[in-house]
C-alpha cells in the first residue's frame, strides 16, 4: 500500500508544482480559476490517498502512534480550526473552539494523528451544515479509571475529550448503521457536494 501512495503522490506533486509555476504567469481569470481548480482537485486527491493509508494501516493493525510533545495545545486547536474559517464564512456558519481551563496547554499525543482526524470531522461537520453553527468542544477526563499514556517524566496521564457539534441536517436513524459499513457515505453517494 505504501508503494501505491509512494506511486501515486510523484504525479500529483507534479502537478501541483507546475500548478503552482503556471500560477505565476500572466493569466486572465478564467486560466487562473482552472489553476485553482487544478489544485484543489490535486491536494483532495492526496488528501484521499492518505486516509486510504490510514485505514488500511488500521485495517492491518500498523498503525504507529507517535506521542509526542505538543508544547501549545491552544496554538494547535486555533491553527487547526484556522484552516475552515473561510468555508465556514463563506457559508453563514460560526465555527467556535471551546477548550476547558482543565486542559493543561502541553499536551502528549500523536499530533500529526490528531490534526488528521480533527480535519477530517471539521470538513464533514462544516460540508454538511447549510446554517447555524459548528462547535469544537476539548475537554480533559475526569472519571476515567484507564490508565492513560502519560509523560514520562510525571505519572499523570489523561485522556482528552473533543466533541464536534453542528446544526446539519444529521443523519437519519437507518443511515446510522451504514456508517461503520467499509467505504460508505450515509447519503448513500461516493461523492461530496463539493464537486
Amino acid at each position: 500500500m505504501l508503494n501505491t501512495s509512494n506511486t501515486a503522490g510523484v504525479p500529483i506533486r507534479d502537478i501541483l508544482s507546475r500548478a503552482d509555476r503556471l500560477a505565476e504567469e500572466g493569466l486572465n481569470d478564467q486560466q487562473k480559476e482552472y489553476v485553482k481548480t487544478i489544485r484543489s482537485c490535486s491536494k483532495s486527491l492526496m488528501t484521499s490517498i492518505d486516509d486510504i493509508l490510514a485505514i488500511a494501516a488500521l485495517e492491518t493493525k500498523t498503525v504507529k502512534v507517535e506521542k509526542n510533545s505538543l508544547r501549545l495545545f491552544l496554538t494547535f486547536m486555533g491553527k487547526t480550526a484556522a484552516v475552515f474559517l473561510p468555508r465556514a464564512k463563506e457559508k453563514g456558519l460560526q465555527l467556535t473552539v471551546t477548550i476547558s481551563n482543565q486542559v493543561p496547554t502541553k499536551v502528549y499525543c500523536d499530533s500529526n494523528r490528531l490534526g488528521q482526524l480533527l480535519h477530517n470531522l471539521l470538513k464533514n461537520a462544516i460540508e454538511f451544515t447549510e446554517q447555524g453553527e459548528v462547535v469544537v468542544e476539548v475537554d480533559r477526563d475526569t472519571i476515567s479509571t484507564r490508565p492513560a499514556l502519560g509523560n514520562e517524566e510525571t505519572s499523570d496521564g489523561f485522556y482528552l475529550f473533543f466533541t464536534i457539534r453542528d446544526t446539519g441536517i444529521g443523519i437519519s436513524q437507518e443511515k446510522q448503521q451504514a456508517m461503520f459499513d467499509r467505504f460508505a457515505q450515509a447519503n448513500g453517494s461516493g461523492s461530496s457536494s463539493d464537486e
